[in-house]
């Protein structure tokens, strides 16, 4: 396996799971209002 290519799988991971955070915050706030 490539660098490039284990590079750009570790990337999509995370702005995945940045995702998941971002949306699971935003929910738990409406929530809280």
């Amino acid at each position: 396996m490539s660098v490039k290519i284990k590079i750009s799988l570790i990337y999509r991971l995370f702005k995945i799971r940045i995702k998941l955070v971002i949306t699971l915050e935003e929910k738990y706030l409406s929530n809280e209002e």
